[in-house]
């Protein structure tokens, strides 16, 4: 993952205020609005990602192959989105015991791929799922160089198992979404 940290809580503000501030300029530079005040920047959603259903982050992935979440979805020319980091909530630190899912357990060390076009053509960056799930300390991690996604961009995300066994995988992506004011949020 091309430099990650496990942030402090000031830290984090600024890095998404610097993410905000961004996405904005993006916005404009790309002509998705006129005026940054025409735009809106959210939290990154499940369903923003073409193909999602529902508002919760899990995907199945089998054991020792990339499974492939999106491949060359295009997004949303109105929109640019941008990947910051990624939170593990299955992960019990109290206990220390083994994640489960529907009650089995899921195997920790997968990665997550990020490409763009479809393929992916062009690989933006891997992130290690194993540097959350075997620190018991460590719960979310952030990049230094997040992944900016422009509009009309096809984008790919692909998920690979840590090759002993199958399972439901539940990660939460970090992100942010510019989209223009009444698209999903309405003006006001």
């Amino acid at each position: 993952m091309g430099g990650t940290a496990i942030l402090s809580p000031s830290s984090r503000e600024a890095l998404e205020r610097f993410i905000e501030e961004e996405l904005l300029r993006r916005a404009v530079e790309q002509k998705v609005v006129s005026t940054r005040e025409e735009a809106v920047v959210r939290d990154l959603l499940p369903s923003d990602l073409n193909g999602v259903s529902g508002e919760t982050w899990v995907e199945w992935c089998s054991a020792g192959s990339y499974n492939t979440v999106f491949s060359g979805q295009m997004l949303n020319p109105d929109r640019l989105m941008v990947f910051y980091g990624m939170g593990d909530i299955y992960l019990d630190n109290v206990s220390a015991a083994i994640a489960k899912s529907g009650g089995a357990n899921i195997p920790p060390g997968k990665t997550i791929k990020f490409g763009l076009g479809a393929g992916p053509a062009v690989i933006k960056d891997i992130w290690d799922l194993g540097r959350i799930r075997t620190n018991p300390n460590r719960r979310e991690i952030f990049t230094t160089k997040p992944l900016w996604y422009n509009k009309g961009d096809k984008f790919t995300i692909q998920i690979r198992g840590d090759g002993t066994a199958g399972a439901v995988d539940h990660v939460v992506l970090y992100g942010k979404m510019c989209e223009p004011k009444g698209t999903t949020i309405t003006p006001g």
